[in-house]
């Protein structure tokens, strides 16, 4: 029984994420397209900082929902871990964003909706396994 027990735990973490993960996206591509449209940014400039908005609010989210049952380190060092895991998530994000720009010559909205779908997984994995972690 445990082990259904878990399986649903993690079912039920990742819908979460997902859920927190959309909120992120609408933020990321809000910025990002205000940034780029608004302000005449650069389309790969831009990722940085819509990147970092992105990431403050999916951590405090993440942390009061997706995994709020579980044991959290002290919250700088939480918060840190979380901008660790989600920064090697954007690396990943951004090569897929900068080929999907570059290569392919999507637009940016587009570029950004391939890109975190491939970062979506390893960003799930980080934080459940090195951030958020079962007690």
């Amino acid at each position: 029984m445990a082990e259904h027990h878990d399986s649903e735990d993690t079912a039920t973490s990742f819908l979460r994420f997902c859920i927190v993960g959309g909120i992120g996206f609408i933020v990321d591509a809000t910025v990002l397209l205000t940034l780029i449209h608004g302000f005449s940014g650069h389309p790969i400039l831009s990722r940085f900082f819509s990147f970092a908005v992105a990431v403050a609010v999916t951590f405090e989210l993440n942390r009061a929902w997706t995994f709020g049952s579980l044991r959290l380190q002290h919250l700088p060092s939480a918060f840190a871990s979380y901008v660790g895991v989600q920064g090697v998530g954007f690396i990943c994000n951004l090569a897929v964003y900068a080929l999907a720009f570059w290569l392919l010559q999507l637009p940016p909205f587009f570029c950004l909706v391939i890109a975190s779908a491939v970062a979506l997984v390893i960003n799930y994995l980080g934080a459940k396994r090195l951030v958020f972690r079962g007690g």
